[in-house]
């Protein structure tokens, strides 16, 4: 177990060394969200969003979870596409939430700027 707390820490937390990796929700079905978070849950680790957000079907089965913000912002964006400030706290304090993660650049889409194209933002990845 790693115990990730400070002195400013209100929720200390002990993450298992064996964990589900980063993913993002784009890639995957909802089906294999809600499986990878329900076996999170039953082995006692935490599921890595990936940089698509927190969806409906991360939270369900109630598994610890890594929420990883990327260049797109999704899970704390305005309608516009900027950085939301009020929809980052209240994704940051869901309570299956216990770290946050930033990505702060894309490597694996060249010639794109590092920004998710908009023909792969599903209606689903906008909710998340």
């Amino acid at each position: 177990m790693l115990i990730h707390s400070g002195e400013d820490c209100l929720q200390p937390y002990s993450a298992s060394i064996l964990n589900v990796s980063a993913m993002s929700y784009g890639a995957l079905s909802d089906n294999a969200v809600l499986a990878l978070n329900g076996a999170a849950k039953l082995g006692n680790f935490y599921h890595n969003t990936g940089e698509g957000g927190v969806s409906r079907f991360h939270l369900r089965p109630g598994g610890d979870i890594v929420w990883n913000v990327g260049t797109g912002y999704f899970g704390c964006r305005n309608p516009d596409g900027t950085f939301s400030k009020e929809r980052f706290i209240a994704t940051a304090t869901q309570p299956n939430i216990k770290m946050i993660e930033i990505k702060l650049s894309q490597g694996a889409k060249p010639a794109h700027g590092g920004i998710l194209p908009a023909g792969k933002v599903t209606g689903n990845l906008k909710m998340s």
